[in-house]
């Protein structure tokens, strides 16, 4: 056996592996019409995004000024994102979208599969065609990316 002072011990388990699943929210600012905040992603090498509440768009903040990663929507809260992974170039954000009717209805919203572009270029659909999109994951190597769907009235959870 051998013996090392305290705390110097070898540990399988770093750093990086008790933050990687967290997110963190700061600078929560209540402006005239909107509410933002910074939301931290360090499982996405540290990036962190703008999120206006109102329009709930994705923005790039960092080292730069924030940039629009997504356009304005064409009804306020008709367009919203979740469930992002980025690939390991930093070329894009994989995630889903969902598209909420604009006429006030109660219509279920289109979901597809996007890229987001984090040079603010764009939005390309890479899956679309089913009821409900979740979980992208990018490969390591940025070639292959997996993600479930599912559609009514066949539910994973029945």
């Amino acid at each position: 056996m051998t013996t090392v002072p305290y705390g110097a011990w070898p540990s399988p388990i770093q750093p990086s592996d008790l933050t990687a699943g967290s997110r963190r929210l700061s600078d929560l600012r209540v402006t005239d019409d909107a509410l933002v905040w910074i939301a931290g992603r360090p499982d996405e090498a540290g990036r962190s995004v703008l999120v206006v509440a109102d329009d709930l768009r994705l923005w790039r903040v960092g080292s730069c000024d924030p940039l629009a990663l997504t356009s304005d929507p064409p009804a306020s809260r008709s367009l919203r994102f979740a469930d992002g992974d980025a690939d390991p170039s930093g070329r894009f954000l994989y995630a889903v979208r969902e598209v909420h009717p604009d006429d006030g209805g109660h219509d279920e919203p289109d979901n597809d599969l996007v890229a987001v572009a984090l040079d603010g270029s764009g939005v390309r659909q890479v899956a679309g065609g089913h009821d409900f999109f979740s979980s992208p994951q990018v490969s390591p190597d940025g070639r292959r990316l997996a993600w479930f769907t599912w559609d009514h009235p066949r539910m994973p959870w029945d």
